[in-house]
C-alpha cells in the first residue's frame, strides 16, 4: 500500500497467538478504525487460536497466518511482519493476544501527534514502521523505521 505515511498511512496489526484464546477475540474486537488489516498469527497453538477466531470475529480486515508447529513468539512476530510487508503496509504494530497491550492506544502511536523520534531497525527494504505497544498501563512505546 505504502501511501504517504504522513497522509494516511495503512496500519496493520500483528497478534502472536499460542494459548490465549480466552483473550484474543475481545482484543480482536478492541482494535480501532485507524488499522487497515489484523494479522493473527496461530503458532501452532493447541488451542487452535485462529480457527477460534475465525469462529468468533468476522472484522474484514482479519487474516489468519497458520504455523504448523510452534516456532515462539518470535517466530511468530516475524511471520506476521512479513505478511504485512507482502502486503505493503506502512504502519507494523505488534500487540499480544492475551489483552496485555491496550488496543485503544494504537491510534496514539500512529497518528499525527505520535513522537515524531524513531530508532533505526534494518528488519526490511522497505520504509514500513515498525511500533511495539506497552503493557496496558505503561506510557513507553518503541517506535523502528526501516
Amino acid at each position: 500500500m505504502h501511501n504517504d505515511p504522513q497522509a494516511n498511512p495503512s496500519i496493520a496489526v500483528v497478534i502472536p497467538c499460542y494459548k490465549v484464546t480466552r483473550h484474543v477475540v475481545d482484543v480482536l474486537r478492541r482494535i480501532g478504525p485507524e488499522v487497515t488489516r489484523i494479522y493473527l498469527i496461530d503458532d501452532g497453538c493447541p488451542e487452535a487460536s485462529g480457527d477460534h477466531a475465525s469462529r468468533h470475529c468476522s472484522d474484514p480486515r482479519l487474516r489468519i497466518v497458520q504455523h504448523a508447529t510452534n516456532q515462539g513468539v518470535g517466530g511468530a512476530v516475524m511471520s506476521g511482519y512479513s505478511a504485512a510487508i507482502n502486503d505493503g503496509m506502512d504502519i507494523i504494530v505488534k500487540i499480544d493476544g492475551d489483552g496485555q497491550m491496550d488496543p485503544a492506544l494504537i491510534a496514539e502511536f500512529t497518528g499525527p501527534k505520535a513522537e515524531p523520534t524513531m530508532q533505526k531497525a534494518t528488519v526490511s527494504s522497505s520504509s514500513t514502521i515498525f511500533v511495539q505497544c506497552p503493557p496496558c498501563g505503561s506510557s513507553a512505546t518503541r517506535r523502528f523505521h526501516s
